[in-house]
C-alpha cells in the first residue's frame, strides 16, 4: 500500500483567518448571535405562562 508524504490543508472558511478590513471573520459569528434582551423576553413570557397555568389549573381544582 502507497502512502501519501503530502501535507492536507483544509480550509474551514472564515473561521479564525484575517479579512481584509484587519478584523478576524470569528467577529462575524459574534454578530449572528441570539441577542441576550431576546433570551431574556423568553424566559420571562415562558415563566409567565407556566404560572398562569399552574394558577389557573389550581383554581379550576378549587
Amino acid at each position: 500500500m502507497a502512502q501519501n508524504t503530502e501535507t492536507l490543508e483544509l480550509e474551514a472558511p472564515g473561521i479564525g483567518e484575517a479579512r481584509d478590513g484587519g478584523g478576524y471573520a470569528i467577529d462575524e459569528l459574534e454578530e449572528e448571535r441570539w441577542p441576550l434582551y431576546k433570551t431574556a423576553l423568553f424566559v420571562v413570557a415562558s415563566s409567565a405562562l407556566l404560572w398562569a397555568g399552574i394558577v389557573a389549573f389550581i383554581g379550576w381544582l378549587l
